[in-house]
């Protein structure tokens, strides 16, 4: 992914029907990025209601916990 995208992240899920729970992802993307583009303007405006997303949970998603961090360091860019 890094070849190909100026930004490439990771982010967690909890998926709590998972053996363990803990899931992550891999986002790449060639202009937005996953945490910095984001407007919590935006989501409020959007006039959407959710049940558990909201802008400090995004934002949250995107944090890595220091054994991933020291691991997949040299994969994430942007």
């Amino acid at each position: 992914l890094n070849e190909r995208f100026p930004i490439v992240n990771i982010y967690n899920f909890h998926n709590l029907s998972y053996p363990g729970g803990f899931w992550s992802f891999t986002y790449a993307s060639k202009k937005f990025h996953p945490t910095e583009t984001l407007s919590e303007q935006r989501v409020k405006e959007s006039g959407l209601e959710f049940e558990y997303y909201n802008y400090e949970t995004h934002k949250a998603a995107f944090a890595l916990p220091e054994f991933m961090k020291r691991r997949v360091q040299k994969f994430i860019k942007g």
